[in-house]
């Protein structure tokens, strides 16, 4: 044991295994900060929606003699104001959002112009080429007409 003192890590963990092997209880435990087992079934009382209460801080605010009510106050102080920055929180994630939205409906507007213009012109070419091709045809029977 006078191992586990010096920092040996091994043997730390050897101490911690026997320790966890001497255990008397056969149900699967929960150990405290004191190396202790509790019972898993009241650990699970506590977390049953209970307001946790740090003891050691209000203890160091009675020392302090910090006023009960006060520091209820403090409490109800911090909720709000955490409240407000959530609700900030919130709207600028409302805005960002808009915004994103507003941009990306330009972003369509635009490319449905740009296309429309692409098309219009795609037309012009087309019916350029078909009355180049009109052309070309009348001038091949033109010359069929007059050679024959």
């Amino acid at each position: 044991m006078n191992q586990n003192k010096k920092g040996n890590y091994h043997n730390r963990a050897n101490s911690y295994s026997r320790s966890r092997s001497r255990s008397n209880s056969k149900s699967p435990g929960i150990r405290d900060n004191k190396s202790r087992v509790v019972d898993k079934s009241q650990s699970d009382k506590r977390s049953g929606g209970e307001k946790f209460v740090w003891g050691k801080k209000i203890e160091e605010q009675k020392k302090k003699e910090i006023d009960p009510r006060s520091r209820e106050e403090d409490e109800r102080n911090k909720k709000a104001e955490m409240q407000r920055e959530m609700e900030k929180v919130q709207n600028r994630r409302q805005v960002r959002e808009k915004e994103q939205f507003a941009s990306g409906q330009q972003k369509i507007k635009a490319v449905k112009v740009t296309d429309e213009e692409d098309y219009k012109k795609w037309l012009e070419q087309e019916e350029k080429f078909h009355v180049e091709q009109a052309k070309l045809r009348l001038r091949i029977f033109l010359i069929h007409l007059l050679i024959s």
